[in-house]
């Protein structure tokens, strides 16, 4: 049973990343926000100017999803596919499929 908590941590950053996603969304589309990767843009939300947040925000998630999500999922992908085809040549010849 412990060992699964080291899966849900790896997938930590997945989260994160998912929920900054969200929030993105959110703001840009119901304020009419425009959000891109080239400056921030001035968008007005309660009174306050939240568009140079909104580019940071933008920036956590495009380049967070590049150097974190891609790798975490890479290692992950690398090390089940590592054990699997450990326990397939540990087995007998008689038990591989």
């Amino acid at each position: 049973m412990k060992r699964w908590w080291w899966v849900l941590i790896g997938y930590l950053p997945l989260a994160y990343w998912a929920v900054q996603l969200w929030m993105l969304d959110h703001y840009s589309a119901t304020e009419g926000c425009v959000v891109n990767e080239g400056f921030a843009k001035g968008c007005i939300w309660q009174g306050e100017d939240i568009g140079e947040w909104l580019y940071g925000l933008g920036m956590s998630v495009s380049w967070g999803f590049i150097f974190v999500t891609l790798p975490v999922t890479a290692g992950w992908t690398l090390i089940v596919l590592g054990v699997t085809a450990y326990r397939f040549l540990r087995a007998p010849a008689s038990e591989r499929i």
